[in-house]
């Protein structure tokens, strides 16, 4: 793969086609995330970027910008990871390109989760869940909702929280995804054992076994 991405880089440079050397720089970005080669990783992202941008290229920015800020977080930086995905956010509202925008609120939320910053996560799995509503899409609905529901329970919230965990059942039960459907019935489970509804959550964890 990687022979193939120096190959293709090559040709690039010699066509002098900045377009298509951005593209192999995002694909040498994606080889070195696979092989957890951080610090390449975030050079080759860095470098496609302003092409892309330069481009015009709004959705592969957004997404190499994406993927920047996870390079960030594997290598523990969570303070250029939370500027990343700030400039991330700015950028798709400014060119109206949100295919990573619902994922940018999610790792948002599950950085100051980390870091302990409750009120930080709540406000970024709110406003995840706001951009999913006005989305319309059930996919991500039943993540979101389970993202809201265990943060609730959380807090304690155990009835909030079983509200949202049904909801996103409901609408699991209509898709084909087995993997989502065990794990909602788990965190679900789990939730009312806390409400004391044993009889419920045994049901819950037998249908776990089943899928």
């Amino acid at each position: 793969m990687y022979i193939v991405i120096q190959k293709g880089l090559s040709l690039a440079n010699k066509s002098k086609n900045e377009l298509y050397q951005g593209i192999f720089f995002f694909h040498k970005a994606y080889y070195f995330k696979r092989k957890y080669q951080t610090d390449s990783g975030i050079a080759y992202a860095r470098k496609a970027i302003p092409i892309f941008q330069r481009h015009k290229d709004w959705k592969r920015s957004s997404h190499m910008m994406y993927r920047l800020s996870t390079f960030y977080l594997d290598n523990k930086d969570q303070v250029s990871a939370m500027k990343q995905l700030d400039a991330l956010l700015r950028f798709n509202e400014k060119y109206n390109e949100h295919n990573y925008t619902g994922a940018a609120y999610n790792l948002l939320a599950f950085t100051f989760r980390r870091l302990r910053d409750t009120l930080n996560q709540k406000k970024y799995i709110l406003k995840e869940l706001e951009f999913v509503e006005k989305q319309n899409s059930n996919y991500e609905r039943v993540y979101v909702y389970d993202e809201w529901a265990t943060y609730l329970a959380g807090q304690k919230k155990f009835k909030e929280a079983h509200a949202y965990y049904t909801k996103a059942y409901t609408i699991v039960q209509t898709q084909q995804n087995d993997e989502a459907k065990a794990e909602l019935l788990i965190n679900m489970g789990a939730n009312l054992l806390n409400m004391k509804e044993y009889d419920k959550a045994l049901q819950a964890f037998h249908l776990t076994e089943k899928i």
